[in-house]
């Protein structure tokens, strides 16, 4: 599909058969191409309305791509396909391509089949395959199938993800229909599922469908698949490291030939050991210059389990991601995942890890400090104030008997001349 855009907005409708998948390519060696997708009755009421998908560089250099899972249920069936450039000015020709995303009928999944008791560690990405479930009713899921036929006990299944809202669906094997499904009975966004004997079907083969709430093509993200009770504590994790240096700037490039847990290529790094309490800045930034670099991504992780306790990602402003976390005396130094937003990226970057010493404040002390001495606060830093803070930790036992009172006053001097 061709077409000549200048300025503005060229916008046209196309009907789009509901609950199911179409990829979008909009390409241009003219101008800086974005899309949006609206539906046409919000589009045209007038008021200000959020797009339902956009997409801006994914389809590489400055061509854009999406997939738009045409929401289900009744809609008027009439879409808006709204093109732009980055800037108000561009202009130039430009060509968008429309066409339906493959879909797999369940008896063309190929399912991995694993125990009931087992842990399996997976990706939502770009190539997760999107399965019709049934007619109108296709998601965008990784498959596992189970031989349940001699379960005598109820089946725990969690699935767990720090990235994205997860969704968990336990289907016959043979016929397709849904047994149970669930999206946040697990703690924060993780879903779980309590399966029961009476509900495996006489074969015994049942397949877990493994997705997000939000099927949507930006949607990207490692997870943990716990199928058994044996199994919440997740498995062994005892990687290969980098150990970093206080204040030192290394510089690492991906991929780099290892991959992380879950999957995706990136570097596993270590904080360094310390016998004080500190506070850790950790910076990871891309190196390079135009759109051959990476989309840094910085995990905090524990280094016993491996479970992620903290994720932060560059923003469109800064290639920079950024992790701050206090670490005190006797605790096992915590791990850094270094991956890039899209694992297919390619690049260099650099980590530095900073500590900063946090004093002791006994029970029943008083101390005296001075903030016009104090290192700046990094969360103003955009702002013309300056802050200034020092860091205290103290430590309570467990059957803490009353309450824990914990004052500050100010005291000004004024020094005479």
């Amino acid at each position: 599909m061709e077409s000549s855009w200048e300025g503005g907005r060229f916008v046209f409708t196309r009907g789009f058969e509901t609950g199911y998948p179409y990829r979008i390519t909009l390409q241009s060696g003219m101008f800086d191409a974005y899309l949006e997708i609206f539906e046409q009755s919000d589009f045209e009421s007038g008021q200000e309305t959020w797009p339902l998908v956009s997409n801006d560089d994914f389809g590489g250099s400055t061509d854009a791509t999406t997939v738009f899972m045409v929401p289900p249920g009744p809609t008027s069936g009439r879409w808006v396909l709204a093109i732009t450039g980055s800037g108000d000015f561009e202009r130039g020709d430009y060509i968008l391509g429309i066409q339906p995303e493959p879909v797999l009928a369940l008896v063309d999944v190929k399912a991995t089949l694993v125990d009931m008791n087992s842990t399996q560690r997976g990706l939502i990405r770009f190539d997760t395959p999107y399965i019709e479930i049934e007619p109108g009713l296709v998601v965008r899921a990784n498959a596992y199938a189970i031989d349940a036929g001699d379960l005598d006990q109820t089946l725990t299944i969690n699935l767990k993800s720090s990235n994205y809202d997860n969704y968990l669906r336990v289907l016959d094997g043979e016929t397709g229909s849904v047994i149970t499904e669930d999206d946040d009975s697990g703690n924060e966004s993780n879903a779980q599922i309590m399966l029961q004997p009476k509900d495996i079907p006489a074969h015994g083969r049942i397949l877990i469908l493994v997705s997000s709430s939000y099927p949507g093509f930006e949607v990207k993200g490692s997870y943990q698949l716990y199928i058994g009770e044996d199994q919440n504590t997740g498995p062994n994790y005892d990687p290969d490291v980098i150990k970093l240096v206080d204040g030192t700037l290394i510089n690492g490039t991906l991929p780099s030939g290892q991959n992380l847990p879950t999957g995706i290529p990136g570097i596993i790094y270590q904080l360094p050991e310390q016998n004080q309490g500190i506070r850790w800045e950790i910076e990871m930034q891309a190196l390079g210059d135009g759109f051959s670099v990476i989309d840094p991504v910085l995990e905090l992780v524990d280094p016993k389990k491996g479970r992620v306790l903290q994720r932060a990602e560059a923003d469109w402003l800064t290639p920079v991601a950024s992790i701050e976390c206090f670490m005190l005396p006797g605790e096992s130094p915590f791990h850094l995942w270094a991956s890039s937003y899209w694992d297919w990226d390619e690049g260099e970057f650099s980590i530095q890890a900073t500590a900063y010493l946090v004093q002791p404040l006994p029970m029943g002390s008083v101390v005296a400090g001075s903030l016009s001495r104090g290192p700046r606060d990094p969360n103003f830093s955009g702002s013309d104030l300056t802050y200034y803070f020092e860091d205290y930790y103290f430590e309570t036992s467990e059957n803490l008997e009353q309450p824990l009172q914990i004052t500050s006053q100010k005291h000004l001097f004024q020094r005479a001349i």
